[in-house]
């Protein structure tokens, strides 16, 4: 493959799932379900970290942070290079986890919703962030059409016009980090179920080849869970 990890960036309803799906029946490729977001812990940490050594480098050059009784005492001394090196090989292990033996991962990662405010308001940022601790990493950022994510699941209970500016804000940070960077890809549901051209430049750029039999395969099963409407 073209890529050593691969996330999926994605919101709700999307068909996320079922795209999980697709990348897990290429050959040597684990690519994990939701979790909370965990990673988005350690980029605030990362974070925190440049911004104590920031605050200890602006302090008067006749007290410096290396002396014993000053309050930063020490935080020149975080090292952010030696963070991000325990964070590759921490996020490794706690995604491949059962499969950390097999020699057949040979590309690893998992998909999840970006939609909360704070993700939002560092989305650049955060990625970046990202493709520090993922070695070689591929984004592909999956939509689908508003109108029909808006009548699925969830979404169909909230308001219809926050729901769809949560979307719409959404999308407009992927599209413009997309325009950016040469290891992102746009793949929508639809051309998943389509198994349309782009969808077959989606494992192109990832450096697959399309089989048919197997994709009909995988499109034939179920993926995700039933949403049952409230009580």
């Amino acid at each position: 493959m073209n890529y050593q990890s691969i996330l999926i960036i994605t919101y709700g309803r999307t068909g996320s799932t079922l795209l999980q799906g697709v990348l897990n029946s290429l050959e040597g490729c684990l690519i994990r379900g939701e979790n909370n977001n965990f990673c988005f812990s350690l980029f605030n940490t990362y974070q925190a970290i440049l911004k104590a050594k920031e605050k200890a480098a602006n302090v008067p050059a006749d007290y410096p942070a290396t002396v014993v009784n000053h309050p930063w005492y020490g935080a020149p001394l975080l090292n952010e290079k030696l963070f991000l090196t325990r964070c590759q090989s921490l996020v490794k292990e706690l995604i491949i986890a059962d499969k950390s033996h097999s020699p057949q991962v040979q590309c690893y990662g998992f998909k999840e919703r970006y939609t909360y405010p704070e993700i939002l308001n560092n989305f650049d940022e955060y990625l970046s962030f990202l493709t520090n601790i993922f070695p070689n990493v591929a984004f592909l950022f999956n939509t689908r059409n508003i109108e029909n994510v808006l009548q699925s699941g969830w979404w169909r209970e909230r308001d219809y016009n926050i729901s769809k500016e949560i979307i719409l804000t959404t999308e407009e940070r992927f599209y413009s980090y997309l325009t950016k960077y040469k290891n992102t890809f746009h793949i929508q549901y639809e051309d998943v179920i389509s198994k349309s051209n782009n969808f077959k430049n989606m494992l192109d750029f990832l450096g697959c080849s399309y089989d048919n039999q197997k994709m009909d395969a995988v499109l034939s099963q179920k993926h995700s869970y039933d949403i049952k409407p409230r009580l």
